[in-house]
């Protein structure tokens, strides 16, 4: 027991005082979801071919996300987003988009 306690308050004593920095991760690093989403669907289509339809209804949805939504800090990110889905998932939206199907 003494051992594990030395070894957490060696662990602790090398982090930070302040925490964790909040950044978000290199931009450029990251695959943009578009290419993220296609991945995902194409792995899922070969599972079971009738998750194209969730395609077919997210795609759109995906796409728009990526154009609107900003993600420079978190603050920008949540303001973003919640603006993105106030926009874009209300029951009307939705509807819109299932129709353009």
């Amino acid at each position: 027991m003494q051992i594990t306690k030395k070894f957490l308050r060696s662990t602790q004593s090398k982090l930070p005082k302040d925490g964790l920095v909040k950044a978000l991760p290199n931009a450029a690093a990251i695959r943009r979801m578009p290419d993220q989403f296609h991945d995902h669907v194409v792995a899922r289509v070969r599972k079971d071919w009738r998750y194209w339809v969730f395609v077919h209804i997210m795609g759109h949805f995906v796409h728009s996300f990526e154009q609107v939504v900003t993600a420079r800090n978190y603050e920008d990110l949540e303001t973003t987003g919640l603006e993105w889905v106030a926009n874009n998932l209300s029951l009307s939206q939705l509807r819109k988009g299932i129709k353009s199907i």
